[in-house]
Parts: C-alpha cells; structure tokens; sequence
C-alpha cells in the first residue's frame, strides 16, 4: 500500500492551481471559493460527468458531510479542496458556532486560537481524507499560505 500525499499547491491566481490538481488521479473536487470559482474550471477539465466529480460549499460541517459521502467511492482516489485559505476562514466559522453552542458569546477567534482551528481542520478534514487513504490537496493563492 502507498502512503497518501498531502500536497499544497501555491501560486498566484489564474497560473492553473486547480486545473493541475485535478490532473491527478480520480479526483474529487470541493470548491469552498465565495463564488465556486472552480466550478468552470471542472466542467472544463472533468468533461462528461463532471458533477459526479464537483461539490461546492461554505459550511465545514456541509464539507465533513461530503467526504462522508465521497471517501468510500472506488472512482475516487484524490480529494481537493480549493483554496485552503477559504478552508481556514469556515474552519474559524466553524470553532466560534461551537463556542456559542457551548453558551460562550464570540464574534471573533483570538491570536492564540487559531491553533485550535487548525487542530479542528486536521481533525475533522486533513486526517480524516488520509485516513482513508486518499491523497488531498489544497490550493492557496501567493500570500495565502
């Protein structure tokens, strides 16, 4: 068995970041951009059946409920998120709706809490793709990483 790569892909925009990831094998793609960017750039390159290939969301809850959905499938052996950055900003989305189910009232993650988030985001969608043996890759813009 091969050990699953987790790959980073940085540059700036339009140099080709998401078509490249989805050159890789069996790909899955989650676009978490504001405006799903990606989703042309799927059609484009997934051709035929690129839905079965293409999910979109800006919740992190809605992206753990598509890997659910998606880790297991044979067709897939790739997972991309794109961009890793918009990954960050749901993940603190994410910790401050847990702190205010928890009854504490915030409106924003503090300097010293964003290890939390990320440890959130490890959890919940980094190691959870390798755990099942999928390779990931994220996409950043220059300045983002």
């Amino acid at each position: 068995m091969t050990q699953p790569l987790l790959i980073e892909i940085i540059g700036e925009p339009g140099v080709g970041k998401t078509h490249l990831s989805l050159t890789f094998p069996r790909p899955f793609l989650i676009d978490t951009s504001p405006k799903y960017e990606a989703k042309a750039i799927a059609r484009k390159v997934l051709g035929e059946g690129w839905e079965k290939r293409y999910a979109s969301s800006r919740d992190l809850r809605e992206i753990v409920q598509i890997l659910s959905e998606v880790l297991d499938r044979d067709d897939v052996a790739t997972v991309i998120i794109d961009t890793g950055a918009d990954l960050q900003s749901l993940g603190a989305k994410e910790y401050l709706r847990r702190k205010r189910e928890a009854g504490k009232e915030r409106t924003q993650v503090t300097q010293i809490e964003y290890g939390r988030v990320r440890d959130l985001i490890d959890d919940e969608v980094i190691n959870y793709v390798i755990r099942h043996d999928k390779n990931l890759i994220l996409t950043a813009q220059t300045g983002d990483a």
